[in-house]
């Protein structure tokens, strides 16, 4: 749409100030308003021309005052009123008190992790415009019904990677504070795009809650995981395998050195970690076989403790090591899921304990639709990954893929 030079400057002759132009009373807010009235107006002058051609009489019958809630600010405007009451309009329904860009604001600044009190007192600030929390609570309760839509959206078939973590809030349950584990589910699908699949909360994070995240992961269409990611948490390599057997399970190798390192003695850790790296750091299962055996011969008389945990999980942490060099760097730890939770507690670290659990779940979903808008490139060197895993088993991928070609 274009605009005329001098119309522009015909509206600018009215501005001395910036504030003239973009404050509460400014050009912006009153164009604003005007244009409002002025497109009401249209709207029921099409109106009684429809009633007239349909042998009704009707009339105009004055106008309505009222105050309407902007990004801009509040908006004194007049509503044209028909005497029959039968004007329905549109553009501001009659109902109506905040335009749509009002909510857009408030849901931003809430994604931002402001609290109700801190966007109540932004708005007064910079817009002039009172508004009580519980209306900005009202604004954000519009996203229940997103999120809920959101978690039971169906998903992709096949996910090469499935990254499992829990984060954990406060909220007041009945009255009392008490911890939640927020869980997060991160996928990276055959297309090489990461998606957070869903969010739940538990009352404690355990093997047999994951058995029920994963399987209404299934339930909305997961039909197969190539590797589950996940921390230390006992049991939960059974948990994967009990809902998606074929696939493998990566215990997370950065919360294996901290629990390792945690037994170790100060002056010991710089070396102690120096030589459980070079484990991981190996090329194939076998190399890292023989660098843990080395480890074990040096420290293992001093911390025997350290190397029973290492003995007790090698399965699960060596997993990656069968997998496309490429892929390994983002298979042997939990670190992209964990980067959603450093994203999560960023809008959640001002807020104390939150009122229930839906509170923390909405919050954490509008926070993983916004990671979701600047993911959209897939991993490097992707459709090489791609091709590796299905050299290898073409029979469990390229029914997967032929499905991808055609939807």
């Amino acid at each position: 749409m274009t605009i005329r030079p001098e119309l522009v400057d015909e509206l600018l002759a009215f501005a001395d100030d910036p504030n003239d132009l973009f404050g509460a009373d400014g050009l912006v807010a009153t164009l604003t308003a005007r244009l409002v009235e002025r497109v009401t107006e249209a709207e029921l002058d099409h109106h009684l021309r429809h009633e007239a051609a349909a042998g009704r009489k009707n009339t105009r019958n004055g106008r309505t005052k009222r105050r309407l809630l902007s990004a801009r600010g509040p908006l004194d405007v007049t509503m044209p009123r028909d005497r029959e009451a039968t004007f329905e309009p549109e553009f501001v329904p009659k109902y109506l008190r905040r335009l749509p860009d009002f909510d857009e604001k408030v849901l931003l600044l809430y994604s931002r992790g402001l609290s109700t009190r801190e966007i109540q007192g932004h708005l007064k600030e910079l817009y002039a415009t009172e508004v009580s929390p519980e209306l900005i609570s009202d604004v954000t309760d519009a996203l229940v019904p997103l999120f809920q839509a959101w978690q039971a959206r169906p998903l992709a078939p096949c996910y090469v990677m499935l990254f499992l973590d829990a984060l954990f809030v406060k909220v007041r349950v009945e009255g009392r504070v008490q911890t939640r584990a927020l869980v997060t589910a991160l996928g990276v699908d055959l297309d090489g795009q990461k998606e957070v699949l869903g969010l739940w909360s538990l009352e404690v994070e355990s093997a047999r809650a994951y058995v029920g995240v994963l399987t209404e992961l299934q339930a909305r269409g997961v039909e197969d995981v190539v590797v589950a990611a996940t921390d230390g948490l006992t049991g939960v390599a059974e948990a994967v395998a009990a809902v998606f057997p074929q696939a493998d399970h990566q215990h997370c190798l950065v919360h294996q050195m901290r629990s390792s390192l945690a037994l170790v003695a100060q002056k010991d850790r710089k070396a102690v970690a120096q030589s459980l790296k070079a484990v991981y750091k190996a090329a194939t299962e076998a190399e890292a076989e023989l660098r843990l055996s080395e480890a074990e011969a040096e420290w293992g008389g001093r911390y025997g403790a350290v190397f029973a945990s290492w003995h007790r999980h090698w399965p699960s942490l060596v997993t990656f090591l069968r997998y496309p060099v490429d892929l390994r760097r983002a298979l042997y730890t939990t670190n992209a899921v964990e980067a959603v939770h450093r994203s999560f507690r960023r809008a959640l670290k001002h807020r104390g304990a939150l009122p229930n659990e839906m509170a923390a779940l909405k919050l954490c979903y509008v926070m993983a639709e916004r990671l979701a808008e600047k993911w959209t490139r897939p991993l490097s060197h992707w459709p090489l990954l791609v091709n590796q895993l299905v050299v290898a088993e073409p029979g469990r991928f390229e029914p997967f893929l032929a499905r991808t070609q055609h939807s």
